[in-house]
C-alpha cells in the first residue's frame, strides 16, 4: 500500500519515500500496483501542520481586516490614529459647551495647522464627530466579520483540508467586500 508524500510516494510497509522517477524500480513497482486498480492513500497531516494552517489563515483574516480599515482611513499615521478618541472627546465637549482648555487647544491647534480648511472650531468639531461616528460603525462591521470568520475557522475542527480553509476565507472576503461597498454607499 502507498500514500502520497510531498517528496514522492511513500511505501507504507517500510516508510520508504519513492521519487517519481520512471527509471526507479520502486516507482515502476508502484505504477504497476496502481495500474491494477489500487488507490493511493492521501497523506494525513499532523495536528501540528493543521494548527499551523489554521494560524496562517487567521493571520490572513487579520491582515485583510487591517487592509479594509486602511481603505476607510486612508494613509493616516498610526500616531494620529492613537489620538482619535481624544480628538473626538474634545469635539463633542466643544459642541456641548463643556470643553476644557486642553480640548480647545487640541482643536485650535488642528484648525490653525490645517490653514483654513475649516471655517471654525464648530465646523471642525462637526467633521471630527461625523468621521468618528462613521469609523465606529465601519470598525464594528469589520470586527464582526473578523470574529465570525475566526469562529468559522475554529468550527472546521481538527482536520480541515486546505480547500475547506480556503472556502471559509473566500466566503468571509466576499462578505467583507459586500459590507464595505454597502458602508461606502451610505
Amino acid at each position: 500500500m502507498y500514500r502520497t508524500h510531498p517528496h514522492g510516494i511513500e511505501r507504507i510497509a517500510d516508510g520508504a519515500i519513492i521519487p517519481t522517477d520512471v527509471g526507479n524500480g520502486d516507482y515502476q513497482e508502484f505504477l504497476s500496483w496502481q495500474y491494477q486498480g489500487n488507490s493511493v492513500a492521501q497523506l494525513v497531516d499532523s495536528p501540528e501542520a493543521v494548527a499551523a494552517r489554521i494560524r496562517a489563515a487567521k493571520g490572513r483574516v487579520v491582515s485583510f481586516a487591517d487592509a479594509l480599515s486602511e481603505q476607510i482611513t486612508g494613509p493616516v499615521p498610526a500616531s494620529e490614529k492613537l489620538g482619535w478618541d481624544k480628538k473626538e472627546q474634545a469635539a463633542r465637549a466643544h459642541l456641548a459647551g463643556t470643553a476644557t482648555g486642553a480640548h480647545t487647544a487640541m482643536l485650535k491647534g488642528e484648525l490653525d495647522a490645517a490653514g483654513g480648511l475649516d471655517t471654525g472650531l464648530d465646523d471642525l468639531a462637526e467633521k471630527i464627530i461625523a468621521k468618528a461616528d462613521f469609523y465606529a460603525v465601519a470598525v464594528a462591521r469589520i470586527a464582526g466579520i473578523r470574529r465570525r470568520t475566526m469562529a468559522a475557522l475554529d468550527a472546521l475542527g481538527n482536520s480541515p483540508t486546505q480547500a475547506e480553509i480556503d472556502a471559509t476565507l473566500a466566503a468571509a472576503k466576499a462578505d467583507a467586500e459586500a459590507a464595505f461597498a454597502a458602508l461606502m454607499a451610505e
